[in-house]
């Protein structure tokens, strides 16, 4: 056992030190903080959760919350500077694919925050050059944005006009993660 525990310390340390992103090209293109990007595709699968009204139009269909997250992402890329001019060739994409599970509320009307997962990956020319993505989370504010908003949510008060919110802070931070790609 006295052998065994120095291995597992060890285990956990390396495994902290892993990159959350997957380089397929070695040395990598990219550049952190100099590379710019294009959006190529967004792709937005939206399901809805527990305690859905069926046929209610209260809240955004799939084709206008892509619409929303294109926009958001565009905006973050364009607000971290990393954001390609049109005219720019020489220029790495994005495909990014997200799921986003709309949960509501006890009586369908309010919602959770959503759950959600994603896959990103970056292309150039044709060529894969990383990828990187996230499992099952949920959306996290600042501390006392998240009380704020947590506090909406148990009084039923977090509805259709805040879910842009949620879209806008899911994009800031997939931007971020692209931000951080490269050596």
């Amino acid at each position: 056992m006295s052998r065994l525990f120095p291995l597992l310390v060890g285990l956990m340390l390396l495994g902290g030190c892993a990159s959350p992103y997957h380089y397929d090209v070695d040395p990598t293109p990219l550049k952190k903080g100099v590379t710019h990007y294009r959006l190529k595709d967004v792709q937005v699968n939206l399901t809805l959760g527990h305690g859905a009204i069926p046929g209610d139009t209260t809240f955004a269909p799939e084709q206008q919350l892509h619409k929303e997250f294109v926009d958001a992402l565009t905006d973050a890329l364009k607000t971290k500077g990393i954001l390609a001019a049109p005219g720019d060739n020489d220029v790495a994409e994005v495909v990014a694919s997200i799921d986003f599970e709309r949960t509501f509320n006890i009586g369908g009307h309010a919602l959770n925050k959503p759950i959600l997962s994603d896959l990103v990956k970056i292309e150039q020319n044709g060529q894969q050059l990383a990828s990187f993505g996230h499992g099952k989370y949920t959306t996290k504010y600042s501390y006392f944005e998240d009380l704020a908003v947590n506090a909406k949510i148990a009084v039923f008060q977090w509805g259709a006009e805040d879910e842009p919110r949620d879209v806008k802070l899911v994009a800031e931070s997939i931007v971020n993660d692209i931000a951080a790609l490269g050596k």
